[in-house]
């Protein structure tokens, strides 16, 4: 039969209810006879609890101290300062017990003096009688140091301060785990924004070098045609004046009229046969090689086609001219017209100049306006060169292209 644990103590049967065991004696106490509070028997490890001295073992041991109750749970000194500790801590007013066991200074040295006298025979005896029978275990303090949490109960109850000091530790600790993790979350997004400001960097950067290339080699072509289209003007300007002088050299035997009214049954050469008559320098047939009238310039120029006269030779054509010049100062009144030919109809002038090109027949018109704005009196042509003199004593001046016209001031 299982034999059954009973406490050494108040002799009831343990079962489940927690329980010390004496590492001495080996015998079981319940907490109540151990003088053992519940929440000191759980702040005791293992270790604490194999070492554990039941009261009678304690007992037992040589006094060190003035202590002549062997059962009790703490001095009067530490519980007196304890109380006054939780009377600082709570409002709570604590009363104080009288102890027992503390004898009066007047008895004191009455107890010592019985200590350190010799038992009596009747005393022995009862002592050695008591040690056969079993005692009548009563919760006895063991006199061993013990921490201070097991020999004094703390309170059921929370203070203020100890109240206070658990809500700002875990406010504490909500705070900073709260503020940790704003602060992770927001260093995240951060670093987001920094990697995606980095991507956009480095994306512009590449534009901007693509972009850089491409200038550069865009600027270079930029040179380059600029100065191919200055070689280019240069040649332009060399060919166009290689094809002026070509082309004066082949008109340098023509001589242009114009104002001779157009007709169907019109004999050019006949009639410019009858104008050298009029003006004194008469032509025969061999010198006229060809007469043909051309193209205006503007369909809307209600003047008569020009009439192109090609002679025999250059000096015929110089003759005809001076003639005609000679003509028309003779009397300025009445200058060389329609008349003269004996054209009939509305009488109109006749002008006889040389035949140029058409780019000195645009820089002469430009010319002529020029000069009336700036007064200018005189404009002729002479072996295709333009002069303009403001006045008789004023020296003549070439107009070889636009650009001269800026000095007719």
């Amino acid at each position: 039969m299982a034999s059954i644990d009973e406490c050494s103590g108040c002799r009831n049967v343990l079962g489940d209810d927690p329980c010390l065991g004496c590492c001495r004696c080996k015998a079981k106490y319940d907490l109540v006879c151990a003088n053992v509070a519940s929440f000191d028997y759980e702040l005791m490890d293992a270790k604490h609890k194999a070492s554990w001295k039941c009261p009678e073992c304690c007992s037992k041991e040589p006094k060190t101290g003035n202590i002549n109750t062997p059962v009790r749970s703490t001095p009067y000194s530490d519980t007196k300062s304890q109380e006054e500790d939780v009377q600082g801590q709570s409002n709570v007013t604590v009363r104080k017990r009288p102890t027992k066991s503390s004898p009066k200074p007047s008895q004191r040295p009455l107890q010592k003096q019985q200590q350190k006298l010799p038992p009596k025979p009747s005393q022995k005896a009862a002592t050695q009688s008591s040690q056969k029978s079993p005692p009548k275990l009563q919760p006895q303090p063991s006199l061993e140091p013990q921490p201070r949490s097991s020999q004094l109960l703390e309170p059921n109850y929370v203070t203020e301060n100890r109240l206070r000091g658990i809500l700002q530790q875990e406010i504490s600790t909500a705070l900073n785990t709260t503020i940790k993790k704003i602060v992770v979350t927001e260093f995240k997004n951060v670093l987001d924004k920094i990697d995606g400001f980095r991507d956009s960097l480095e994306f512009m950067s590449t534009k901007y070098e693509e972009m850089k290339s491409k200038f550069e080699s865009e600027t270079s072509t930029i040179t380059e045609l600029k100065c191919d289209n200055e070689r280019l003007k240069t040649t332009i300007r060399d060919l166009t004046a290689r094809l002026n002088v070509v082309e004066l050299h082949m008109r340098e035997s023509n001589i242009e009229i114009n104002g001779i009214p157009e007709s169907r049954s019109e004999n050019l050469v006949t009639t410019v046969i009858q104008l050298s008559k009029v003006i004194e320098n008469p032509l025969t047939n061999e010198d006229i090689q060809r007469a043909i009238r051309v193209a205006k310039i503007s369909n809307d120029n209600p003047r008569p086609r020009p009439v192109i006269v090609k002679l025999r030779s250059p000096r015929s054509r110089d003759s005809i001219l001076a003639a005609v010049s000679k003509f028309n100062h003779k009397d300025p009144e009445k200058k060389l017209c329609t008349q003269h030919l004996g054209i009939g109809g509305t009488v109109s002038p006749v002008y006889v100049s040389e035949h140029l090109t058409p780019a000195l027949k645009s820089l002469h018109a430009a010319t002529r306006i020029k000069a009336r704005e700036m007064s200018y009196k005189f404009v002729w042509v002479r072996n295709g060169r333009i002069f303009a003199r403001k006045t008789v004593e004023h020296q003549a001046i070439a107009i070889k292209n636009v650009d001269s016209l800026k000095l007719l001031v």
